[in-house]
């Protein structure tokens, strides 16, 4: 699918408009269509309350329970608007019983599903290649950057890579200095370098709702990476402390501080938290693995209308025929 002329030139805009134009004439040969992220599926939410589709529609649920999203008129919206989704998959466990709180939406319609990372990408590092300074990457609101720059040990080296957001707070903080790298806008190959260089990972989050953190935390492990993660809600069925991560409660600037002295004293004692986190990774929060749960969730919701599909070998969806002729189910 590629939009072209005035679709193209209005950009995101044109490209929500043009795929939701798309979806209403062409998604009726779909055996079900995923949204990868909430405000994705707005368009069609909000089509389908008049133009409804017999092809299932599953919404990924990355921000609904933002704060933002749970009052006034965004959550009269969103409580009318997912009345049309089928399904609605959140990354984080604790999610699904304060969706039906907030815009109820069923059990039966909400799934949990681990987000996944590319092993293939980010694959094990060699320790002795690591330098002296930690590294903390992350994105949006729930991040606590400030009890981390509290943590740090005195002339200790940290970089921290996030977006302006963030990187004001950082800079204005009353404990920012020379020793402190702040970064934004880096590539995910030169990202990748910093966490191949890092000693440690640490994630210092806040307790929110809607999560944060889990991209950075699946990327390190992946990566054998010693990790410092606060002990946010979110974070449940993620980090078992002592075994893949090492956690600290949230705010608690003096036990993280003790947990990064330990790494820079003796990190070699972490060699089996490393390989834990490989382990967790390939098995636990594999692509592959994501993908046949989404799989499964198409796979039950069309056969409930009767659109019969056939899995493929590699873990997408085949082309099959029914009444209305050949169609497709897309995994995105």
């Amino acid at each position: 699918m590629d939009p072209k002329g005035i679709w193209k030139k209005l950009g995101t805009t044109g490209w929500r408009i043009w795929q939701t134009i798309w979806l209403i004439f062409r998604g009726r040969d779909a055996g079900g269509l995923v949204a990868i992220h909430e405000i994705s599926a707005l368009p069609l939410l909000a089509v389908r309350l008049i133009h409804k589709q017999k092809a299932p529609l599953i919404v990924v649920n990355l921000g609904l329970l933002h704060p933002k999203n749970q009052t006034g008129f965004r959550r009269a919206m969103w409580g009318l608007l997912l009345k049309n989704a089928d399904a609605v998959v959140s990354l984080v466990e604790s999610q699904t019983p304060e969706l039906f709180r907030v815009f109820k939406i069923p059990s039966a319609k909400s799934h949990f599903l681990p987000m996944a990372v590319d092993c293939g990408f980010f694959n094990q590092v060699n320790p002795t290649h690591e330098e002296r300074f930690f590294l903390a990457v992350g994105t949006n609101d729930g991040k606590d950057f400030g009890t981390l720059l509290e943590a740090l040990p005195l002339g200790e080296r940290l970089v921290i890579v996030t977006d302006s957001f963030n990187a004001k707070k950082v800079r204005a903080h009353r404990c920012f200095g020379a020793e402190i790298d702040v970064r934004e806008a880096v590539s995910a190959v030169a990202l990748r370098e910093l966490y191949m260089r890092a000693r440690a990972v640490i994630i210092p989050l806040l307790d929110t709702p809607h999560g944060s953190g889990h991209t950075v935390l699946l990327e390190a492990m992946a990566l054998g990476k010693i990790l410092v993660v606060s002990n946010s809600r979110s974070m449940r069925g993620y980090v078992e402390h002592g075994h893949n991560a090492i956690q600290v409660p949230v705010g608690d600037s003096i036990a993280m501080r003790r947990k990064l002295h330990e790494i820079l004293e003796a990190p070699e004692r972490f060699s089996a938290l490393r390989q834990g986190a490989i382990r967790d990774a390939h098995e636990r929060f594999s692509v592959y693995k994501f993908s046949e749960g989404l799989k499964s969730i198409v796979f039950e919701l069309a056969g409930e209308r009767g659109l019969c599909m056939k899995g493929s070998g590699d873990g997408g969806m085949e082309k099959r025929k029914d009444k209305r002729g050949d169609y497709y189910a897309f995994i995105s």
